[in-house]
């Protein structure tokens, strides 16, 4: 039938990246969360990257992860970079806990940048599984920069039972930087469990 939200839902499926890249732009202005599905689909096969990039950004609005497929497929295997550092901040804003097990995967990745995503993304999860990945950043990552994303997550998170893994790891911390910084947050996390 002729209705608008069926031509825009046809139009994802057309060759010109520029008619995919309106369709999509249009059924995220209007609030079409039910094409989640086939957004998340569309990112196993999407070869142009400004039109991953605004599925991605369609799938925080409707946060909706739509099983994680697409955006695990963009973290994992995505060559641009950005996107693989946007599909894990996309799994943080949508804070559905099934993307917990993809962003600890993914804590394992060479590049430092979408590590710490993962880690600030982790940080909307108050999960045993989210914390205990976050706490063995802190501990064992060799980059400071990926190890504070997971510091922060866990002064976010809140939660007392990271108070002694991290006192633990201040008191064989060599690091001054960084032996700073566990001292700050876990003075934040007394200070915030009174």
């Amino acid at each position: 039938s002729n209705n608008p939200y069926n031509i825009l839902y046809d139009s994802l499926s057309a060759q010109h990246p520029d008619v995919r890249h309106a369709a999509i732009t249009a059924l995220s202005d209007l609030d079409f969360s039910q094409t989640s599905r086939k957004l998340s689909d569309m990112l196993l096969t999407e070869k142009e990257d400004r039109v991953k990039e605004q599925i991605i950004d369609a799938l925080i609005r409707f946060r909706k992860g739509a099983d994680f497929r697409g955006l695990s497929h963009i973290l994992f295997n995505e060559k641009n970079q950005a996107l693989r550092i946007r599909s894990a901040y996309a799994m943080g804003e949508i804070q559905d806990r099934d993307a917990v097990v993809h962003l600890i995967r993914v804590l394992a990745d060479p590049e430092i940048k979408v590590k710490a995503e993962a880690c600030h993304a982790l940080g909307h999860f108050k999960t045993k599984q989210s914390i205990d990945a976050l706490l063995e950043v802190s501990e064992k990552e060799k980059e400071r920069y990926v190890r504070t994303a997971a510091l922060y997550s866990l002064k976010t998170i809140r939660d007392r039972k990271s108070l002694l893994p991290l006192f633990d790891q201040y008191t064989v911390e060599t690091e001054p930087v960084y032996r700073e910084l566990l001292k700050q947050v876990i003075r934040y996390l007394i200070n915030e469990s009174r």
